[in-house]
């Protein structure tokens, strides 16, 4: 080879005319490629000519080797709040050594998708954020040579609940005539989009409950009537499907 080629000459005949081949190996991890240029008989192709063209074709090897979705990953499971949905991550080319995912909250169509923070495991809790919403998940495949990814179908829409509740509504404030007390509404699923409140007047061991006249706010003022008593406060929850009612535990015996 002379200075600043980078080839393997081979001479021959084509139609008669003498032709010589310049060939240049290259490696892609475990895969032998080689470029060949036909050139000018007794001229070598330059070194940076057979570099570069091995650059270009070792770079299209490794993409044709990196991994390709051949069937889209599937999610199976019940798309209801509280269910499990687990994702397998379809079929590939490539041989993957790994796979990563990601979960995401589409629109009712299944499109406008967006990632679910945290949800990166091949299993996904449905939650109550998820109402009225489908899901699906984004598969990454790796190797060697490269990643890619590939989103299964988004299930069906996930149903909006009637709510339920989780934990109780609370009452701060001190139980002393004269004094404001303010309903918090406790815990509940299914996504409510609006409270209501009713405050009940219970006896000293906080049973026998009635519901206070005009006190529906969510907050109450003490009156003359509750010395010796106890207070609780209903909260009703209600959203698109139907409401559910919880009560607080009551207050101490107002003073």
């Amino acid at each position: 080879m002379g200075p600043g080629s980078f080839d393997l000459l081979l001479t021959f005949k084509v139609l008669g005319l003498r032709t010589e081949a310049h060939i240049a190996f290259f490696r892609v991890d475990r895969v032998l490629g080689a470029v060949v240029t036909v050139g000018a008989p007794g001229k070598r192709v330059p070194l940076a000519v057979m570099t570069r063209l091995a650059k270009i074709m070792a770079g299209r090897m490794g993409a044709e080797l990196a991994p390709k979705n051949t069937a889209r990953p599937v999610i199976s499971g019940t798309p209801q709040v509280g269910q499990t949905l687990t994702a397998t991550p379809g079929t590939w080319t490539g041989s993957p050594s790994t796979f990563t995912y990601q979960w995401q909250r589409c629109d009712s169509a299944g499109a406008n998708c967006g990632d679910i923070s945290a949800a990166t495991g091949q299993s996904y809790v449905v939650a109550d954020a998820d109402g009225g919403s489908t899901i699906r998940v984004v598969v990454g495949a790796r190797n060697a040579f490269g990643t890619a990814t590939a989103a299964s179908t988004p299930t069906a829409v996930v149903p909006v609940g009637t709510p339920t509740n989780t934990s109780p509504p609370t009452i701060s404030g001190a139980p002393q005539v004269g004094q404001t007390l303010t309903a918090g509404t406790g815990g509940w699923t299914g996504n409510p989009t609006s409270f209501s409140f009713q405050w009940q007047r219970c006896n000293a061991g906080g049973t026998s409950c009635i519901d206070i006249s005009g006190a529906t706010a969510g907050t109450y003022v003490l009156g003359s009537g509750d010395l010796g008593s106890t207070v609780r406060v209903a909260v009703t929850a209600r959203n698109s499907v139907g409401e559910a009612t919880a009560v607080s535990a009551p207050t101490a015996v107002v003073t």
